[in-house]
């Protein structure tokens, strides 16, 4: 092993990694990373969140959530409250939680949405809107509206096609 390389590297020359925004819409996930502290602020703890998005164009990518369950501005600590309460009870978790790993691995849906930098200083960004259960069985592409499918599903199909010919009640046997 060596700190040199063999030839030099010329950023210069070489391409980075881009990654553009998903589109917003509903997505399976598992959180694959909890941890919880101090806000570089000082104002207050936050828990951090990863999640790893299942299945379609994005498989395997990765969101980030920050909730500050403590913090000295009372709207902040109370609505990050609620979404981490919305995501244990998506979890299947109750009564009281302390250790963060009862939240990994365990399937999910999140609400993504893109926030934009309305001065477009920064990039776009995704944020995690919503936490719900996962519905095993839930066949509904990410960017397919809810209602749509419920529509679709609660639909009546007719039991048979009528026609103007006349009946014939004739048993074939």
């Amino acid at each position: 092993m060596s700190n040199f390389l063999d030839e030099p590297f010329n950023l210069d020359e070489e391409k980075g990694t881009t990654f553009n925004v998903i589109p917003a819409g509903n997505y399976k996930a598992v959180i694959t990373n909890a941890t919880y502290g101090p806000l570089k602020s000082g104002r207050g703890e936050a828990a951090k969140l990863s999640y790893q998005i299942e299945g379609g164009d994005y498989d395997h990518r990765i969101v980030f959530q920050t909730l500050c369950l403590r913090h000295d501005n009372g709207d902040a600590q109370r609505i990050a409250r609620e979404a981490f309460k919305d995501i244990c009870t998506a979890t299947g978790l109750s009564g009281e939680v302390k250790d963060l790993d009862t939240l990994l691995w365990k399937p999910v849906r999140i609400h993504v949405a893109v926030r934009v930098d309305k001065d477009g200083s920064y990039p776009d960004q995704n944020e995690i809107r919503r936490v719900r259960p996962w519905v095993e069985g839930w066949s509904a592409p990410p960017q397919r509206p809810q209602a749509e499918v419920l529509k679709e599903a609660s639909t009546v199909q007719p039991a048979f096609r009528a026609t103007g010919e006349p009946m014939n009640d004739e048993i074939p046997f």
